[in-house]
């Protein structure tokens, strides 16, 4: 099983995550804020209408979502630049 190294990229914090996928090590790590600023349920069929008749999209999990489906406030992508490993001294 392999560690992943996972930061936050507004505040470059580091965590070092044991786990058999990048999926799991990036859901131990993002699951407490997702669950504190998110909330889940299945659509019933009027909460679909209601939504959609309002311009809310639906998305299909693993897909890119739409441009204009950008009103959750998340960041934009960090540079592919910043991605690079960190050396150890810029971890000091």
């Amino acid at each position: 099983m392999p560690y992943y190294k996972i930061w936050d990229n507004e505040t470059r914090a580091h965590r070092l995550v044991h786990a058999d996928t990048k999926a799991q090590a990036i859901n131990h790590v993002a699951a407490p804020v997702i669950q504190r600023r998110f909330s889940v349920e299945v659509a019933r069929t009027a909460a679909v209408v209601e939504l959609m008749a309002t311009g809310v999209a639906a998305e299909t999990a693993g897909k890119v979502p739409a441009p204009d489906q950008g009103s959750l406030d998340l960041p934009p992508p960090v540079p592919a630049h910043l991605d690079e490993p960190a050396r150890a001294e810029e971890l000091a």
